[in-house]
């Protein structure tokens, strides 16, 4: 089967004297792990390279957390707000069209 991969966009913020950038990353569901890979890390207008390193996220206890780790932080949250928000639009889409498939 080949790999499934999806784009999330979301900002982050490096500390808190700087102003949120947007960011572009690819995201792979991998069920056999639980939980979401995320890479590609990019700029809107960045055409080649990854600003920061691959990155493995779940959901424990409604918290989005490093999946090594299990501890959250700015960039955890803030990625995997991004994907519950693309997954919503997709449910949204699929229940007003009526494809359940």
């Amino acid at each position: 089967m080949p790999k499934r991969v999806n784009i999330i966009e979301f900002e982050a913020q490096i500390d808190s004297l700087t102003e949120p950038i947007k960011l572009v990353a690819d995201i792979e569901f991998l069920p056999s792990d639980s939980f979401y890979r995320i890479s590609n890390f990019r700029t809107i207008n960045q055409k080649k390279g990854s600003v920061l390193p691959t990155m493995d996220i779940k959901q424990k206890d409604g918290k989005w957390v490093h999946a090594d780790s299990e501890k959250e932080s700015y960039l955890s949250i803030q990625a995997g707000n991004a994907i519950k928000n693309s997954i919503n639009k997709i449910m949204k889409t699929v229940e007003e069209s009526g494809n359940y498939y």
